[in-house]
């Protein structure tokens, strides 16, 4: 395969939320730093990691970037992991991504924030919300997530609330602003359009109230705690085969109570009956897919924890009304003909964060105001 081939993927199915996905490695080494500015062009240019190789004109040695972006509508969302480089705010921003909010978590790493006469050093740990130009210091490395938000959606007036606002995660506000995020980005690597609406007006019923309030109001606290809900929904059904998924991993894996957790699940008829119908769905599906022989029900059975044939045939009928052998198949779908994520031809054609988000609604508003 050429260098870059899979460097940067979109994909663009029918109920599939936008995403685009992007890994220097998949580059030479003497590429990356060309190909990581190609994907943040229009917000920031990058630059080697260190001052001497900067005025030698010397690329970085191994700059590496892992990168995962959304388009939920009108709101931005990226996660990163970055090494061997650093970035510096582009003054040729498209002008629909320039305006709107920012909000990050970073994970590691040090970023100077800058607005007007407002400045702040950003650490790891704190939850951080303004207009702010990021600057990623020199570092061995740095990682976290973003959302940039519309402003006239979240009540942001630039008069009355700072430019730079930092909140302490360890309080009750940041908390639970910090559980919320955790679950989007969770949950934003299978959810759909449909479902993307939703979290659209969920985070902006979140900000309106972090930001009018100082913390969370009950809209604000019940549209967190539907974030959580939908995020453990897509936890579960992307670890249907994984041992020991019960209410205790999900306690674990959200940092929720065990009351949270059974409160999510209480319209569904509880956690233990989603999970169970959820992996009874996944064997139905599979077995669809897969050509009839000798002992290929139980071995798909097991793959999702059912091991006993008696109890496992029983629940299967209950729930779908047919054998597991009536299934078997049924469709069988050819793989070749599965829709698949476009590829960039070449090392060099990258898609830009700008032009993704852009492409697929972030900075509507804006743009819609600047026309009329």
């Amino acid at each position: 395969m050429d260098a870059g081939t899979e460097a940067a993927k979109t994909v663009h199915q029918t109920d599939v939320l936008p995403s685009l996905r992007f890994d220097a490695e998949d580059f030479r080494p003497a590429e990356r730093l060309d190909a990581i500015n190609d994907v943040y062009r229009g917000l920031f240019t990058c630059r080697p990691v260190s001052d001497a190789s900067e005025a030698a004109g010397d690329k970085a040695s191994d700059p590496t970037l892992k990168l995962q972006a959304w388009s939920l509508g009108e709101i931005a969302a990226t996660s990163f992991e970055m090494t061997q480089f650093k970035k510096v705010p582009t003054d040729r921003m498209a002008p629909e991504l320039s305006d709107m909010l920012i909000f990050s978590v970073l994970h590691k790493g040090l970023f100077d924030a800058e607005c007007g006469e407002a400045r702040m050093v950003v650490r790891p740990g704190p939850i951080n919300l303004g207009q702010a130009r990021y600057t990623l210091r020199k570092s061995d490395a740095a990682a976290g997530i973003a959302l940039r938000l519309p402003i006239d959606r979240v009540d942001y007036d630039e008069t009355r609330f700072p430019r730079i606002i930092s909140f302490r995660s360890e309080t009750s506000t940041g908390l639970l602003v910090k559980s919320a995020m955790k679950s989007l980005f969770q949950a934003l690597p299978t959810m759909t359009r449909s479902e993307a609406k939703s979290a659209e007006s969920t985070l902006i019923a979140l900000f309106r109230g972090l930001l009018n309030t100082g913390t969370l109001d009950d809209e604000s606290y019940a549209a967190m705690q539907s974030a959580r809900s939908v995020a453990m929904k897509h936890y579960i059904l992307t670890h249907l085969r994984d041992e020991g998924l019960d209410a205790k991993r999900l306690q674990s894996v959200f940092g929720a109570s065990r009351a949270t957790v059974y409160r999510a699940f209480a319209e569904v008829g509880g956690v233990d009956r989603f999970i169970r119908d959820k992996r009874l769905e996944a064997v139905r599906r599979e077995l669809r897919d897969t050509a009839p022989r000798r002992g290929i029900v139980r071995r798909v059975a097991e793959r999702y924890g059912f091991w006993d044939q008696g109890t496992f045939c029983r629940a299967f009928r209950n729930l779908h009304g047919i054998r597991p052998s009536d299934v078997l198949g049924a469709y069988c779908l050819s793989r070749d003909a599965m829709p698949c994520a476009a590829t960039s031809p070449s090392g060099r054609d990258v898609v830009s964060l700008a032009s993704f988000w852009l492409a697929n609604g972030a900075g509507e508003t804006r743009a819609a105001a600047a026309c009329s």
